[in-house]
């Protein structure tokens, strides 16, 4: 009779070994001894009554008496940044569908997603590129200058090659773009947090690309910036400080670097690439 009883209970049987091993293995000492001793007589007992289940509620009983109590796992905190607020509510949704993860902070800016870092400590952030008073690269830095060991995967619109490469100089160990399935960004987070680098294969070959190109110096982008605006050399002379002759030198460099024809080209090379953001 009490063999028919065993059989037809052995789940509950294989849950109640189950906890008490995990209990056990919290324990040390004394208290794993006890425990283990507990669920043998306990056992001993509830074999011929058949109650299996009564095993847990004893187990539990005394390990709470003992103080001793199983550690639930803990879930991947995730702080996302970003200044669209719909974008936002949109990711947070998506990774709290992750049973292991849960969003612990939000912020609209750069500064205040360096403020919430510093106060939640989080396992990952999200940053978005494009924010307002600290973009994600600036943000990136101070971040990772402050918490060596912070992880940052960057969201981003654009895909030019020079944002990609100073994201990943300032210290971002991914880079994903805002047109990404779920599919694609709950790797790049899992990746990330394992210590790995997220890069896409179309980023990849930009960046590829890009060690082809000679940079062009800080005043030389300056140039391409007043060049944008639609100024003639000697306006952006003036602002700039120069003579008319060096800014036509600068043009002639950056248009050999950028592989352009003319200041037209340049122009809209140099936003395609990320150099300059009108």
């Amino acid at each position: 009779m009490a063999g028919a009883l065993f059989r037809k209970m052995p789940l509950v049987r294989m849950k109640a070994i189950s906890d008490c091993l995990a209990y056990q293995k919290e324990s040390s000492g004394l208290a794993a001894s006890l425990t283990w001793s507990v669920f043998r007589m306990k056992e001993q007992r509830c074999r011929l009554k058949s109650h299996w289940v009564q095993i847990r509620k004893c187990l539990r009983q005394h390990l709470s008496a003992c103080n001793i109590h199983m550690k639930k796992p803990e879930k991947i905190r995730i702080l996302i940044a970003d200044d669209h607020y719909i974008v936002r509510i949109g990711l947070v949704a998506l990774v709290n569908t992750e049973p292991d993860m849960e969003v612990v902070a939000e912020a609209a800016d750069g500064a205040q997603a360096l403020e919430l870092f510093g106060k939640h400590n989080p396992d990952l952030v999200l940053l978005d590129m494009n924010m307002p008073i600290k973009n994600g690269i600036q943000t990136t830095m101070e971040i990772r200058s402050k918490f060596p060991s912070a992880r940052v995967l960057i969201l981003t619109a654009f895909d030019g090659d020079e944002q990609i490469h100073k994201a990943l100089q300032a210290g971002a160990q991914g880079y994903v773009f805002k047109n990404s399935s779920g599919e694609k960004l709950i790797p790049a987070l899992r990746a990330v947090l394992a210590g790995q680098r997220w890069i896409p294969k179309e980023v990849a070959s930009r960046l590829a690309a890009r060690k082809s190109f000679e940079e062009l110096t800080p005043r030389e982008v300056q140039v391409l910036n007043e060049l944008a605006k639609g100024l003639a050399n000697k306006e952006i002379a003036d602002i700039l400080n120069i003579t008319e002759y060096t800014v036509k030198d600068h043009l002639k460099n950056i248009l050999a670097k950028l592989r352009v024809a003319d200041r037209t080209e340049a122009v809209t090379t140099a936003i395609q690439r990320g150099i300059i953001h009108l």
